[in-house]
């Protein structure tokens, strides 16, 4: 499924990787993690988050424009605390970037 949100752009290693926070990136790392991704972080992991978490996000949220991202590719991407950091806030931020967002008029009703 497509997405009508502009990707975020993540650079690490030199190289810039597409990011959609979609539900099928979602459901992928729900289904890789075993629970549940939006409702069952802790503030904890939310600021300290598992490698085994940022490595399934950030693959999921990549998967659309970079198919042949294979879960050994992410491990070389995301192997160091540098490549961890930059991958967990390019998928914090796809996260943010896919959020509904409410329009100006919406907002002028409201004050």
């Amino acid at each position: 499924m497509k997405s009508i949100v502009k990707p975020r752009e993540c650079t690490i290693g030199g190289v810039t990787y597409s990011l959609r926070f979609t539900f099928d990136a979602i459901d992928t790392v729900e289904e890789e993690i075993g629970r549940g991704l939006v409702l069952g972080m802790t503030i904890a992991e939310i600021n300290r988050p598992p490698l085994r978490l940022v490595r399934a996000l950030f693959r999921a949220c990549a998967m659309e424009a970079h198919p042949d991202l294979t879960p050994e590719r992410v491990r070389q991407i995301i192997a160091s605390p540098q490549g961890a950091s930059a991958a967990w806030g390019g998928c914090v931020q796809a996260y943010v970037d896919g959020m509904p967002q409410q329009d100006e008029e919406q907002k002028t009703k409201k004050n």
